[in-house]
């Protein structure tokens, strides 16, 4: 018994268009963080550059420090935002719980309550 490729899936054909536009969103705003984009790679120094040694060294490391301060700045901001982006998951598992925990606390109080009636009532 063959089934169609929309039956096996969770999501119909239909939902695919919102699905990769959510996905492109997704990219676009991880796209703004520009983690690791950076490179902190050194220059190979040529022999006509010799003379200029201590110059460009000293470039090298300002430049290389301010490349650590961007990176570490740029993947601060994604984790912040990866953060808030839990941060209100776990929000909503944690209303669940809660609601599931009231949902069982009310079906025993009434199944207690019910044993109650059903003892007072049968002395």
């Amino acid at each position: 018994m063959e089934t169609n490729i929309s039956q096996r899936l969770c999501y119909r054909l239909e939902d695919i268009p919102n699905i990769l536009e959510r996905a492109r969103q997704r990219v676009f705003e991880w796209s703004k963080t520009l983690c690791g984009l950076l490179s902190d790679e050194i220059p190979v120094i040529s022999v006509r550059q010799l003379n200029y040694e201590q110059l460009i060294i000293m470039q090298e490391c300002q430049a290389n420090d301010s490349l650590a301060y961007i990176n570490e700045e740029r993947i601060q901001n994604c984790l912040s935002i990866e953060l808030q982006e839990d941060e209100r998951k776990w929000f909503k598992i944690t209303q669940e719980y809660s609601e599931v925990l009231m949902e069982i606390a009310d079906y025993l109080f009434e199944e207690l309550t019910e044993e109650m009636v059903v003892e007072v009532f049968m002395k």
